[in-house]
């Protein structure tokens, strides 16, 4: 049974956080990506403190909300060792967010090219979202998306957000599910969805499995474009 509050959690992100997780997805189709292998990368946090209350999500490794464009370039460079020429850039025809992007080999040891996507707010300028997602392809199998899933959902489980503030397993349609959903005291939000989970049925046999880790500011009121 899905409670009232989990209801309007997905009103939401079909409202308010989809259009920003599909800008995050604008260069997924390219081939043109040039991306670095660290194999001494070993975990992925976001860059969080400790408060007597809660945890307070700040941004992913180096990178933290409402830096500047060139401040995230610079951050992408001491954490990738990025220039940037090897960044993909873009703005988002409905949120009109600008987004860059970079794909990178095993963020997670032997997981594959991940990619990475910084979003700026459409009116601040300011980085309001990181999004990371990897992709089932000849890199990565199914199995192995499933392994990446277990170990993010674990490690965001033990981050330090309150309990009453914290949801997993909702399912959004038969095929996308929730993994995790956390807040912290400031609405920034932690969460962590996979895609194509009927990928192998008639209905969308040639659906891909994907699996989302996005990072985002007060997600209640996003930067993004309104109409009036």
């Amino acid at each position: 049974m899905i409670s009232q509050r989990r209801k309007n959690n997905f009103k939401y992100l079909n409202l308010n956080v989809a259009p920003i997780w599909a800008a995050a997805f604008i260069f997924m189709a390219s081939t043109n990506f040039c991306y670095a292998s660290n194999s001494n990368a070993i975990e992925i946090p976001p860059q969080i403190e400790q408060t007597t209350q809660d945890y307070d999500l700040k941004g992913f490794r180096g990178t933290f909300f409402d830096m500047s464009e060139q401040e995230v370039i610079q951050s992408i460079e001491d954490d990738f060792g990025y220039t940037t020429d090897l960044l993909k850039e873009e703005i988002h025809p409905l949120s009109k967010t600008k987004i860059i992007s970079l794909v990178y080999a095993n963020l997670i040891p032997n997981t594959g090219p991940a990619q990475i996507s910084y979003v700026f707010g459409y009116e601040s300028k300011k980085l309001i979202q990181i999004n990371i997602s990897w992709n089932e392809s000849k890199f990565l199998t199914e199995k192995e998306i499933l392994k990446i899933s277990a170990l993010l959902q674990n490690h965001l489980m033990g981050l330090g957000f309150a309990q009453d503030k914290i949801e997993t397993a909702i399912p959004l349609n038969p095929s996308d599910l929730i993994l995790f959903r956390g807040e912290d005291v400031d609405k920034n939000l932690a969460i962590l969805v996979i895609h194509g989970l009927d990928s192998k049925k008639k209905t969308a046999p040639n659906t891909p499995m994907e699996l989302t880790l996005s990072f985002q500011k007060d997600s209640l009121n996003p930067d993004i474009y309104k109409e009036e």
